[in-house]
């Protein structure tokens, strides 16, 4: 009978990569948690080294919904611009 090991132990996942080829022979799914204790100088994972949860904005990933400012809870975000605006009505 394999033990239960109950625990209330959490962890925030930073990312999701899946067909990771780079790190040796085979491809796998790598799953980065946060809160990374080494600080090690040559990270590739600056975002993972805090255990809190942060936000991040990805410009080129942008579709300029304002969804990102709707759940930003330090209201930190400014809703982007519309850039096209409906025709305004004949009447005025």
């Amino acid at each position: 009978m394999t033990p239960t090991i109950k625990s209330d132990l959490k962890h925030l996942v930073g990312n999701i990569q899946r067909f990771s080829v780079n790190d040796g022979p085979g491809i796998r799914t790598s799953v980065f948690l946060k809160g990374c204790p080494l600080n090690c100088a040559w990270c590739h994972n600056p975002e993972n080294i805090h255990v809190y949860q942060e936000f991040f904005q990805y410009e080129d990933k942008c579709t300029k919904c304002g969804a990102c400012a709707d759940v930003c809870p330090e209201d930190a975000i400014i809703p982007p611009r519309v850039r096209y605006k409906e025709r305004p009505s004949e009447g005025g």
